[in-house]
């Protein structure tokens, strides 16, 4: 941990790779963050720097071995700053480096403090932390929002992996159905609520409407009057409808129940948490259910529209990049939308499924070269992204009922 952005990288950068004992590394630009991946993740070393605005990195330790006795601690320090240093090794510490150091240096100490941290396991972090499993995926679910307004989309991938195998170990493949609520005022000027009590209210309502899809609910807090819910459900347990019908009562039941009104912004359809879209400006402070898809977009589309030109781009992906392997992973992420929706657009919509329509255009491909070129069949495997001839033979059979030979 380190409140300079640049350091922090670099050093991430630089330890990537080179020490093959560490499996994860999770960077922090403050104690709060700092605190928030400890809760989220088994962290078994913290490295971080003394001297830290607001709250410095032996309170930080302080705190980790309150909560987290097993951590090995390893402290950043100067010479100016060695009684610092000090009460680091009497706290508990497991040792110091001055600055600067060399690069060989820190992976000396980190390499001794990996020993140190193999003695306690994995289990004795989940043992001891002291939150149930719901707690410490709505700790994810927050540090998850902080990388994504950090717009750090490497730390989102994989945050949100981890939060998505640990929601499917529970419940089989698993997918996410989100939604923005931002609270638009209260009824009263001096209320007893919290973003605790709040989180829980908002939490327990939507998780009971949904409980017949055996739905499990996070919620999070954005800032002082905006929330996120994300409601983890076994795939095709939920539909859109179900899910429509749910926040229209949820709304409602928060908006004549509660003393305070809100403004619920929700993705019609199942989405990567980070990738979840804003709420819309012009509403924000208006109480109600406000849908994505009633708007037309910018370009004056609307959803059906808008998903179905996304389709169409898909599909000159695919022709532009026919010299290669791709997975529709890949052009999920191109079209930044939800790869399950994206699957079941593709189908919808072409016809084909992903790997089917993916084949069509390269035998297409192929029969158009071998019709109208002189070029080897090896030479138009290539192109038409096949590495292996044998291959490229057997799917142009089975397409074509030939060999490309004897086309």
């Amino acid at each position: 941990m380190d409140d300079q952005s640049t350091v922090v990288d670099g050093l991430k950068d630089a330890l990537t790779g080179r020490m093959t004992d560490i499996d994860e590394i999770y960077t922090a630009g403050s104690a709060e963050v700092a605190r928030l991946t400890m809760k989220s993740f088994p962290v078994d070393i913290l490295l971080t720097d003394i001297e830290m605005p607001e709250e410095n990195g032996l309170a930080l330790f302080k705190w980790a071995m309150k909560e987290y006795p097993e951590t090995v601690g390893i402290f950043l320090t100067s010479h100016a700053e060695f009684e610092y240093a000090r009460e680091a090794i009497r706290l508990g510490g497991f040792d110091y480096i001055l600055q600067p150091a060399r690069m060989e240096e820190i992976e000396s100490v980190l390499a001794r403090a990996v020993q140190e941290a193999r003695k306690k396991k994995q289990a004795i972090w989940l043992e001891r932390s002291g939150f149930r499993i719901h707690d410490q995926r709505e700790m994810m679910l927050e540090l998850l929002l902080i990388k994504t307004r950090e717009e750090n989309r490497d730390e989102c991938e994989r945050i949100y992996g981890k939060l998505e195998s640990i929601v499917s170990e529970e419940d089989g493949r698993s997918v996410f159905w989100t939604a923005r609520i931002r609270i638009v005022h209260f009824e009263k000027k001096n209320n007893a609520w919290d973003a605790d009590l709040i989180k829980m209210v908002f939490r327990n309502v939507l998780e009971e409407l949904l409980e017949p899809q055996k739905a499990s609910v996070m919620a999070a807090r954005e800032d002082i009057v905006s929330y996120f819910l994300a409601a983890a459900v076994q795939e095709g347990r939920l539909e859109e409808t179900q899910w429509k019908k749910a926040l229209e009562t949820f709304t409602s039941f928060i908006n004549n129940h509660m003393d305070f009104e809100i403004a619920v912004f929700p993705d019609p359809r199942i989405t990567r948490i980070y990738d979840a879209g804003l709420p819309d400006k012009k509403k924000e402070n208006r109480p109600g259910l406000h849908w994505k898809e009633e708007e037309s977009g910018e370009d004056g589309k609307t959803a059906d529209e808008d998903i179905a030109a996304r389709i169409r781009k898909a599909q000159d992906y695919i022709r532009e990049n026919i010299g290669r392997s791709i997975t529709r992973t890949e052009v999920a992420q191109y079209l930044h939308i939800n790869e399950d929706y994206f699957t079941r657009c593709f189908k919808k919509i072409t016809g084909y499924t992903f790997k089917d329509y993916d084949i069509l255009v390269r035998m297409e491909t192929a029969k158009n070269l071998l019709e109208q070129t002189k070029l080897p069949v090896s030479m138009i495997a290539g192109k038409v992204g096949f590495d292996n001839f044998s291959h490229f033979s057997q799917s142009f059979r089975k397409y074509s009922g030939k060999t490309p030979s004897d086309y």
